[in-house]
Order: structure tokens, then C-alpha cells, then sequence
């Protein structure tokens, strides 16, 4: 995507942004029932977050908004609070 951007061709830097207001607009649901933030939970209350590292291609960032919702502070969930986006 980096590589798109920087090419600097106005339409793919705008469907790149259309494209990311798209996912922007995903939130995990409200009880917690879906699979990111099953995984979430199995983790922290196994114990095992401070083992191990997860990485995610996930546009839409529901691994985040999951940990989030967990009480997990994820790197990209500080990311966003130190910048004062969430």
C-alpha cells in the first residue's frame, strides 16, 4: 500500500482513502462474540499475552478494537491514543 501511495497517482491515493473509511466503519460486536475478541480473551485469561506476539493484516483493525474491548492495550491502540485519534 505504501508503495501505491507514494507513486503519488491521485486516484489510487483516493480509493486507498475511500478504502480505509470503508473499514474504519467495522467495530467489533457489542458482546464481545466474535472470534478476534474470542481470541483476546482466551489469551489473557491463559496468561499467555505476556508470550506471545500477534500480527494481523486486518485492515479494519477488529484485533485492536477487540483487545481494546478486552482491556488489552495493543501497540496500535497506543499508537492512536498517544496521537489523540481514539
Amino acid at each position: 500500500m505504501s508503495e501505491l501511495w507514494n507513486r503519488a497517482d491521485t486516484q489510487v491515493q483516493m480509493a486507498i482513502i475511500d478504502m480505509a473509511r470503508y473499514f474504519a466503519s467495522f467495530r467489533p460486536p457489542a458482546d464481545a462474540s466474535d472470534s478476534y475478541s474470542s481470541l483476546v480473551r482466551t489469551l489473557r485469561d491463559g496468561g499467555l499475552l505476556p508470550a506471545v506476539a500477534v500480527a494481523s493484516l486486518n485492515y479494519d483493525c477488529l484485533l485492536e478494537l477487540a483487545a481494546g474491548g478486552a482491556g488489552v492495550l495493543s501497540a496500535t491502540l497506543l499508537t492512536l491514543v498517544l496521537q489523540g485519534i481514539s
